[in-house]
């Protein structure tokens, strides 16, 4: 399963996304549209899930990582990471708050899955 979670604040809108004239996601489809000035046609990338910055944390747990960890459980190899530019929310996404249960991370969340 892959999925995209876009949060662009800080150093991101100055750097990669710049380039862009237009980014739209379609959260419903997994589809990101993103077309660069002077482009006439969008690149259009797909993925399993799409969350944009208004997801909160237990809807991306409960979507991405909770099958995973489930299939960790039963035996299989799971990886979850976050990747991309600096400044764009991965450390949250990934801890988020571990004392607020509103905004605990992936993290704190698989561990309690798996280890109650």
């Amino acid at each position: 399963m892959v999925s995209a979670l876009i949060q662009l604040f800080g150093s991101a809108l100055n750097g990669f996304f710049h380039q862009f004239s237009a980014l739209k996601m379609v959260t419903k489809t997994g589809e990101i549209f993103a077309q660069k000035s002077g482009d006439n046609v969008p690149k259009v990338f797909t993925f399993d899930s799409v969350y944009d910055w208004n997801s909160e944390q237990e809807n991306i747990f409960g979507e991405t990582a909770y099958p995973v960890c489930e299939n960790v459980i039963q035996g299989y190899n799971g990886t979850i990471f976050a990747y991309g530019q600096t400044g764009t929310g991965k450390t949250f996404t990934i801890s988020g708050v571990p004392k607020d249960p509103k905004l605990r991370g992936i993290m704190p969340r698989a561990f309690e899955n798996i280890f109650e």
